[in-house]
């Protein structure tokens, strides 16, 4: 597994940390004498214990992530020998299939969510992403400001992706399996510039950084500080129910469909 991570990193996938965390928690530390076996010695049984005990643990989703991360990690390795642009960390496996295929799908625990703030919830929310942490409180604010956009592409906006001059932002979307990434231009409204010009005086790489632009804000850091809020917020009785980082992009969407049909008005 460590083999494949590393090849997400060379590829530059965000998803690379948040799978070698995964990855780490769930099957090398519980599982320590699985993770030091040979790949192709491992059944199908014992990567479904792996998988089972997640399940067990109440962690549905992220159960299926860990499937699919075991089934990636040999498919990659399985059509490494023959694809020269697999790092020789994926090579050499003697693999002749993959065991995580043949791992019931765990369609129940990925149902679409549909939960959306209202309109009060959204502006109780805003108010306390006034007081939140500077860089994790900006990006957040400008996760709302931009309409909504997938924290994973906002932290990796650079310098060279905004033109304050035009009002624009450049996001990228990796998702799919397309070779290059899609580019998403963005208008920036005046309170959007004004949430990104300190950062971009401040950081020459990453933006939304608090290493000089070295190193871009962690998924796992914002995840975390919004998880912090929105738990604050429930004890306040200022949300109905918990609520996550993914929620906001529906609410935004949720909020101008009402908008859109109530002249143009946020309800």
């Amino acid at each position: 597994m460590t083999g494949y991570v590393d090849w997400l990193e060379q590829q530059g996938k965000q998803s690379a940390a948040s799978v070698r965390a995964s990855v780490t928690r769930h099957v090398i530390v519980p599982w320590p004498e699985l993770a030091d076996s040979k790949a192709n010695s491992l059944t199908r049984r014992d990567l479904t214990r792996v998988v089972s005990r997640i399940v067990e643990a109440n962690a549905g989703r992220e159960a299926a992530k860990v499937r699919s991360y075991l089934r990636a990690a040999y498919a990659a390795a399985l059509r490494a020998d023959g694809d020269a642009t697999i790092p020789a960390g994926l090579q050499g496996f003697n693999l002749e299939s993959n065991p995580a295929a043949d791992i019931a799908a765990l369609t129940q625990f990925s149902k679409t969510r549909d939960t959306a703030l209202t309109a009060p919830e959204l502006r109780a929310l805003w108010a306390r992403l006034q007081l939140a942490g500077r860089v994790t409180g900006a990006a957040l604010r400008l996760c709302l400001l931009l309409g909504g956009q997938r924290p994973t592409q906002l932290i990796r906006v650079r310098s060279e992706d905004i033109d304050l001059h035009s009002g624009t932002v450049t996001l990228f979307d990796p998702k799919g399996r397309r070779t290059q990434a899609r580019a998403h231009v963005l208008p920036l409204t005046e309170q959007a510039k004004a949430e990104l010009s300190p950062w971009l005086a401040l950081n020459n790489g990453y933006v939304l950084s608090s290493t000089g632009g070295r190193v871009a804000l962690r998924e796992e850091t914002l995840s975390n500080a919004f998880r912090g809020i929105a738990d604050a917020m429930l004890e306040a009785g200022e949300l109905a129910k918990p609520v996550r980082l993914a929620d906001l992009r529906r609410t935004v969407e949720t909020l101008l469909a009402g908008a859109g049909n109530h002249g143009g008005e946020v309800p």
